[in-house]
Formats: C-alpha cells, sequence, structure tokens
C-alpha cells in the first residue's frame, strides 16, 4: 500500500495545465513506435540467447524510439528492427505480412563440433522487472541467477592505509533451510575506472559447508584508493547469518576499519570487495514442470502488415547459445561516443529529470513500461482499456508532455487505466507543492460532506456533516472525477484517495467552498495552506465499549500482541478489531492462530507461469496456505471493521479471516488490491509498481478492484457524520451485544 501522504500531491498534477502541446506522433511514428515496442518486449523477456543478456535495455529502448521517430517507410521499418534485434538474436526476422518467413528449425543447429547438449529457454514466475521478491525469471540450461547486489558494508575509509595490506573475514553460518551453493569470489582493483587483473583474486568453486565457516581474503591497498567498497550477491533460496569484517595490518596488527557512507565525487579510484556466488555447474532449476522446447517459436503480427518470428529455445553448449551473433553488430546498438552528451541516458541510467526533456527517453520508458505490464500485469480483464489501446494512448501523450510534470501525468494516466491500486508513479524529483484546506471530505447517503474538522476554533464556518456542493465554482462531482482520473485502483479505492486532495491545488489561491446545512446555503473562504495533510480523525481507544465487548485498534499493534492484550482479549464475550488503517508495524498473521479452532488448508494467491509473451497459456500456480491452532486461543465472537483504506497486507489477513471463517466482517468494502507489487525503475527519476500476482477469494470468486464486501455493509448518514457518530462502530456493537 503506498504513502497515503504522498498522495496528496501526486493527485495534484491532475491541477497542472498541460506543457505547450508539441507536434504529435505522425502515422508512421505511432506505427514505428508500435512495432518497435512489441517486438522489445518479446524478445527482452522470450528470446533467450547469450546476445540478449548482454546488452543494456533501457539503452536499446532509448535508441530504438530514436530510431523510430526518424524512420520514413514500412520497408525501413521492418530494415531497421531487423538492425536493432538480429544482433540479439541471428534467427529473429521481421518482414512483410504479405510475404511471410516460415519458421526454419535448421536455423538453429549449431555447428558440427559443438558439444551443444542443453536446450536454453525462458521461464517466468511473473516478470522480474529489478525488484520484488516475489518475481523471478530463469533461463534454463544457464547457471542460476543471482539476487540482486546489496551492500554488506557500503564504504570504508582507507585512505590514511595506502599501500597497506587488508584483511576480509566472511564468517557464514547456514541455516537449516539454506541448500548448498557454489560461489565464485573475486576482490578486484579498480584504477582510474578499470580493473587491474592481475592485482584480482579469485576463489572458485567452493562449498558452503557446516555452520562457523571463515572465508579469509588479502589483498593490498592501492596507493590511489581513498576507499575499501563491499558488495554480496546471495544466490536465490538462501536464510543465513552472515558477518562481515574488514581490518587493515598496520606494523604487523590489525586495525579494525569503520563503516562511513560514500562521499559525494569522489574519485573512480577504489579499492572494490565482490563475493559473487555462482557456478557454471550450477543450473537454473526450473520454476514450473511446463519448458519450451527446441523449435518451439512465437509469430505475432507487430502492426497491420508487418509480422515477426522469435524463437523461444535455442540449442546451447557451455560457452554460447547457438547460432553465435554477429559480435560487431551488437557493439553497434551501443551509442557512438559522439552521441555520449547529447543522449546521456543511453550511457548511463541518468536519474536527473532533465533527461525526459528528450522524446525518445519518454517514448523509451513507455516502451519499458508497457512490456512490464503486458506481459507480467495480473489483471487485464479488469482494465478499462485492453493493452493495445493503452499503449498507443500512452505513446501519443508521452510524446507531446515534454516536461517532467506533464510526462508523469501521462504515466499516472497509464496506470490508472489499469484499475489496480497497487499501481502508482514515484518520482525522485520534486513535485508540485500542495496547498490545501483543513478539512477531511467524505460521502455519506451519496453527497459529498464535510467529514472532519480538526480546527473548528480556525474554520468556524465549516461544520462536520456540512454537504458540499461546488469548488471553486465546479460542482463537487465533477471535481472528485477529475481528481480520481489519476488514481489507479476500485472505484472505492480512487474516491478515496481523490477526497484527500479534493480541494487542493498547485497554488496557494483562497478555495471558495458551497456548502449545504439543512435547507440553507452558504458560500465559505478558506485559505490554502501548502503541506496540508489528510486530517484523519483520532481514532477511538482501545477499551472496553460495553460489558463483554472490547475494542481492538490494529493500527495500534505493535508485532504481535502482548500477554497482557491477550489475556485481557481473552476476558472478552466479543472483540470488534478496527482494520480501517494500515497496521504498518503489526504482525496481523501471528492472530490466525489465536482465533482458529482446527487445522486448516487455504488458497487464494496465485503466481503468474509463462513461457510464451501476450500471457498466452498462462498458468496459475496457486500458493497454499496451511494453518494451524495456536497453543492460545480467543474464544470470544470476531468482528472487523473496514472500508477503503483496508488494502494489501490487511486484505490478505481478511482472507484468512473469511476463509477460515474467523470473524464477521462490519462496514464497507476493502480496496481490492492484494498480492505481490512488482517495480520497474525508469529514466529520468520515475519509478512505476503494479501488481504481479493473480489473488481472487478465498470461494474462487474475484477479489481485484471489488474488495470484500461485508458481512454487513454499512452507510453513514449525513446525521450520523454532523453529530461525529462512528457508524460502522455501532453497527458492530450491536452485532457483538445481540451475539450475531
Amino acid at each position: 500500500m503506498p504513502n497515503l501522504r504522498l498522495l496528496l500531491p501526486l493527485l495534484l498534477l491532475a491541477l497542472v495545465p498541460a506543457a505547450h502541446a508539441q507536434p504529435h506522433l505522425t502515422r508512421q511514428q505511432e506505427r514505428n513506435m508500435t512495432a518497435f515496442a512489441r517486438l522489445f518486449g518479446y524478445v527482452r523477456y522470450f528470446h533467450p540467447s547469450d546476445e540478449a543478456q548482454r546488452i543494456s535495455w533501457p539503452m536499446l529502448a532509448t535508441k530504438g524510439s530514436r530510431e523510430m521517430l526518424a524512420v520514413p517507410s514500412d520497408a525501413e521499418l521492418i530494415r531497421t528492427l531487423n538492425d536493432l534485434f538480429q544482433p540479439l538474436g541471428p534467427t529473429i526476422r521481421v518482414f512483410p505480412t504479405s510475404q511471410p518467413v516460415a519458421f526454419d528449425p535448421a536455423a538453429l543447429r549449431p555447428p558440427a563440433a559443438a558439444q551443444a547438449s542443453r536446450v536454453v529457454s525462458w521461464q517466468h514466475q511473473g516478470i522480474y522487472t529489478g525488484q520484488g521478491k516475489a518475481y523471478r525469471g530463469v533461463r534454463l540450461g544457464r547457471p542460476a541467477p543471482l539476487s540482486d547486489n546489496f551492500p554488506v558494508i557500503t564504504s570504508l575509509d582507507v585512505s590514511r592505509f595506502a599501500g597497506l595490506p587488508y584483511e576480509v573475514d566472511l564468517s557464514w553460518r547456514r541455516s537449516k533451510h539454506s541448500p548448498q551453493a557454489h560461489f565464485d569470489i573475486a576482490l578486484r582493483q579498480t584504477l582510474g575506472g578499470v580493473e587491474n587483473r592481475r592485482a584480482a583474486q579469485r576463489y572458485s568453486g567452493q562449498v558452503l559447508a557446516a555452520a562457523g565457516n571463515h572465508y579469509l581474503f588479502k589483498g593490498k591497498i592501492d596507493s590511489a584508493a581513498r576507499r575499501l567498497n563491499m558488495a554480496l550477491s546471495l544466490p536465490p533460496g538462501f536464510d543465513d547469518s552472515l558477518t562481515v569484517v574488514a581490518s587493515v595490518v598496520v606494523q604487523g596488527k590489525k586495525v579494525l576499519l569503520s563503516t562511513t557512507p560514500g562521499e559525494a565525487g569522489e574519485p573512480a579510484e577504489t579499492q572494490a570487495v565482490e563475493l559473487a556466488f555462482s557456478s557454471p555447474d550450477l543450473l537454473a532449476q526450473p520454476l514450473f514442470k511446463e519448458q519450451s522446447q527446441l523449435g518451439d517459436y512465437v509469430s505475432r503480427e507487430l502492426v497491420p502488415g508487418i509480422s515477426c518470428l522469435v524463437p523461444l529455445a535455442l540449442a546451447a553448449d557451455a560457452a554460447h547459445t547457438y547460432p553465435v551473433g554477429d559480435s560487431l553488430r551488437l557493439d553497434q546498438l551501443h551509442v557512438r561516443p559522439a552521441d555520449r552528451v547529447k543522449y546521456p541516458a543511453e550511457w548511463l541510467r541518468y536519474r536527473g529529470e532533465r533527461t525526459l526533456g528528450l522524446p525518445e527517453v519518454r517514448l523509451a520508458n513507455v516502451v519499458e513500461s508497457w512490456n512490464a505490464l503486458r506481459h507480467g500485469y495480473a489483471y487485464w480483464g479488469s482494465a478499462s482499456v485492453g493493452p493495445d489501446s493503452l499503449l498507443a494512448q500512452t505513446l501519443r501523450r508521452a510524446y507531446v508532455e515534454s516536461t517532467t510534470v506533464g510526462f508523469t501525468r501521462a504515466m499516472r494516466l497509464m496506470l490508472a487505466a489499469l484499475n489496480d491500486g497497487h499501481a502508482w508513479v514515484t518520482t525522485t524529483f520534486e513535485e508540485p507543492r500542495n496547498y490545501g484546506v483543513p478539512l477531511r471530505f467524505g460521502r455519506a447517503a451519496g453527497q459529498v460532506v464535510v467529514a472532519h474538522v480538526p480546527f473548528p476554533k480556525e474554520t468556524p464556518q465549516v461544520r462536520r456533516g456540512d454537504v458540499v456542493e461546488t469548488i471553486d465554482g465546479v460542482p463537487v462531482e465533477q471535481v472528485l472525477a477529475e481528481r480520481a482520473r489519476f488514481v489507479s485502483g476500485s472505484p472505492q479505492a480512487k474516491e478515496q484517495q481523490a477526497f484527500w486532495s479534493l480541494a487542493s491545488s498547485p497554488n496557494d489561491l483562497p478555495a471558495t467552498l458551497r456548502l449545504r446545512r439543512g435547507d440553507s446555503l452558504r458560500t465559505v473562504t478558506l485559505q490554502r495552506a501548502k503541506n496540508v495533510g489528510m486530517w484523519l480523525p483520532p481514532p477511538p481507544a482501545n477499551g472496553w465499549l460495553a460489558p463483554g465487548v472490547y475494542y481492538y485498534n490494529l493500527a495500534k499493534l505493535q508485532g504481535k500482541l502482548s500477554p497482557a492484550e491477550y489475556q485481557t482479549l481473552r476476558q472478552a464475550k466479543a472483540v470488534v478489531f478496527d482494520i480501517r488503517n494500515y497496521p504498518a508495524d503489526g504482525d496481523l498473521f501471528s492472530l490466525v492462530p489465536l482465533l482458529l479452532t482446527k487445522p486448516a488448508d487455504l488458497t487464494f494467491i496465485y503466481e503468474l507461469h509463462m513461457l510464451r509473451p501476450d500471457q498466452e497459456g498462462l498458468r496459475l500456480g496457486p500458493d497454499v496456505g496451511h494453518y494451524a491452532p495456536g497453543p492460545q486461543h480467543l474464544p470470544g465472537r470476531m468482528y472487523f471493521l473496514t472500508d477503503a483504506v483496508t488494502q494489501s497486507y490487511p486484505e490478505t489477513f481478511l482472507a484468512m479471516v473469511r476463509g477460515l471463517h474467523l470473524g464477521t466482517l462490519v462496514g464497507r468494502p476493502t480496496s481490492g488490491a492484494n498480492g505481490g507489487r512488482s517495480q520497474l525503475a525508469l529514466q529520468g527519476g520515475l519509478s512505476i509498481g503494479y501488481s504481479g500476482e493473480r489473488v481472487l477469494n478465498p470461494d474462487g470468486s474475484r477479489h481485484h478492484a471489488i474488495g470484500f464486501v461485508p458481512d454487513v455493509l454499512v452507510t453513514p448518514t449525513v446525521e450520523d457524520v454532523r453529530e461525529g457518530r462512528d457508524s460502522t462502530l455501532d453497527a458492530a456493537l450491536k452485532l457483538a451485544q445481540r451475539g450475531k
């Protein structure tokens, strides 16, 4: 679930005027970009050649987008696409649909002298885009992939120890759950950014064995080095204890090195220690049973009149996949040195926002984002538009929107069309300021009302329960719809988030609200201020609502229930758990054994298993949960208060509650966004996220963009809001007292 405070400035982008329109994509340019985008995803995620693993895909997306803007005809488009992608796979073909090219299995045969006994192909469990442990892509027939690098010790100051020996002591304690793994370790010096191979020390093929092993690595700190940098790559599936101690030997004595942050602009001359776990003999293990076979391929029409053919499996030996690509042409895919200044994003995944001024960078971001979504988004059936229409819409917007604000708005509209509460855009650059009024809005009896007045002395002209008719002269429902247009999620989640910025603006001009109280209308003017919060009303304190009925706000849960809390809840005949705020610090799952009376299995989360693009032949891999009662038990009846803020982690908990029949849900529908979230970093300081796992209700019905509909649905009235009554809590209390 996103940080809700971040959503206010995000929604304000809807209010920022669009930049002066640039020339639109021509029909040919849009056709070129569409063909390129589709082929890009087929090759990136499904063509298993070794060559396709050697390039920077963001660089290719940018270079290809730039070339697509200049291609004048279909004939040139076909030639350019072949030039771009055949270096990654000599058997990739782009051709006129009217002149079909038949797949030739003989073209995949390795040379007679090659001992090509392997078949290399992709398996995808979701689409792995660099973040998200739930998603994996493996190339069968190749060494097992490493997990992401992370620093064991980020940076050690060694400027005082130039020329002296150093030692790195790695202590590894294997847990019982971690398998053995071969690993290679390289200690590399970099001088002026170039590896000094003569100084490299390599330790290959060792096995992590019994607990308490120590590995000692020695080297000499180069005279030009200022820092000792260390990074570790762990193989998937490891859950171990690791300790690293770095020291320098001064006059025969070890001096421990302390960790310090790196300095901005520090020179490239550093001593680097890299611990990388891999082995040519440790091949990737299948993620699931189905595999592509030699001779499998995909044939697609990229745009009307132009088609492609992409093999899905290749023959290989330990050294190459076959046929071997043209290395010279592969090198030419990278930007020429003369282009380095003009196109810095192709040399480095540049995080500065000014790269978004380049149309090819914006279009490259669309190409990367759309392909991650096309092949990895779990709920295309719930989207407002299909993937092809979404690509066309976003390419057009991205080309026109030449500012960071405009392009960010285009990306938010792209994700909003998914109707996915896990889909949002984050930025590393500063977005427009948020100026708002100190009020919280909501809906009661179908009307937009003032739900909370946090500072009544400062806003005496506004009262809780006032019905809002217009904001700055615009009908409130129209304002609400415009805010919701940039939010992804279910209808209730879109509206909930839109309420948080309903009267907000990117400037500090006063807000004019037309309010109705009973039969009287009044117009009030409130000064907008920056950094206005969501103004959530304070929740009730934990305690007894009535004899035998206890209220517990799960947002206040710290880890597991304390012994004192457990003893209190055990005395209750009924417990009302409030889950209408995100329980960031609470272990909700630890409550399940306290509520269960017998063991049970439950399945509601499913992984996406894919061999082919466009989710063709998609299979769902069930994640079966096994649940058992604990030694302690809460005997009372359980009630759970819900609304549209309840999303993701709390919805997983509620799936257990409903599927295992642990209690009664009371209130309003939850958000309907659950399961693992995938993330993709983009050029220019943006990143996107989206749902990459399929989640159903425990009974197999749809959950996404619907949520859990409570067993007892509660709709507050205007009078409830005016009087400050929590109608959902009142309803749960009545049920508890009646024993229902």
